[in-house]
């Protein structure tokens, strides 16, 4: 291995050391921290988050009659708090492995769907949102 080279990776290590660091020091100084996948800029200036998942379809079960996508309530709740208090809305884009169609809508779009379209789990918190909510699908061939 090339001395540069550890170098870099030792700068690496000290840099995840410090986020850590700060990041415990931010939480109990009573400071909430989001880390989206992406904060973004629209062409009229408008930030947004976009998060980013690959998932796999959540299908109908003998519990709910849902087909679609989620999000944890605990990501549903911070984005929504930041739309709330700051107007910065959270775009979330699923691609789908098995199908390669990728589905995206804002979080507040799909939190105005009525509770027949969306469904809470219990095990693992995560709020279905039903495709219908989805209003943008493409096949992720057509980004390329």
């Amino acid at each position: 291995m090339q001395w540069g080279k550890q170098i870099e990776v030792r700068k690496e290590e000290l840099g995840k050391l410090a986020e850590k660091i700060i990041t415990e020091f931010l939480i109990e100084n009573g400071v909430r921290i989001l880390r989206p996948d992406y904060l973004l800029e629209d062409k009229n200036g408008n930030l947004f988050f976009l998060e980013v998942k690959i998932l796999s379809r959540y299908l109908p079960t003998e519990r709910h009659s849902l087909e679609g996508h989620g999000l944890s309530l605990s990501q549903v709740q911070k984005y929504m708090s930041y739309y709330i208090k700051h107007k910065i809305r959270c775009f979330l884009l699923v691609i789908e492995p098995e199908t390669g169609f990728v589905w995206g809508q804002y979080l507040d779009e799909l939190e105005k769907l009525s509770e027949d379209k969306k469904y809470k789990t219990k095990k693992q918190n995560i709020i279905i949102y039903s495709l219908e909510g989805f209003k943008r699908r493409y096949k992720i061939e057509e980004w390329l």
